[in-house]
């Protein structure tokens, strides 16, 4: 799966305090949280605060152990227990406003994260 989220326009992001329930939905590490910015819109973002996109992607290597599970129809649940490199659109997305891309009001708007 893909989603394109628009990114965070680099010339007026500001840090962003985030709540604590969204730092305990997301996982995120004091280190992360100081990291972490919001839109707020420019001229050179036509005051939007986000300027270009960042696509988002959900990604499942198939191994020989995945390869045998699809053949005998596992299950979904059972196939990503399985994998040794799977990532989520919620954890890629996660790692991209943790890395300043994009914002947590955009992964909400794609509903990527709660």
């Amino acid at each position: 799966a893909q989603r394109l989220a628009r990114k965070l326009c680099s010339n007026c992001k500001l840090p962003l305090d985030i709540d604590e329930y969204h730092k305990d939905k997301l996982n995120l590490s004091d280190e992360e949280v100081t990291a972490l910015f919001k839109p707020v819109g420019c001229a050179h973002c036509s005051d939007t605060g986000y300027q270009g996109r960042v696509a988002l992607f959900e990604t499942l290597w198939i191994d020989t152990e995945v390869r045998k599970a699809i053949i005998r129809g596992a299950s979904e649940e059972e196939i990503i227990a399985l994998a040794q490199d799977y990532t989520s659109l919620a954890k890629d997305g996660r790692r991209k406003f943790i890395n300043g891309l994009t914002s947590l009001q955009e992964l909400q708007r794609l509903a990527v994260v709660l």
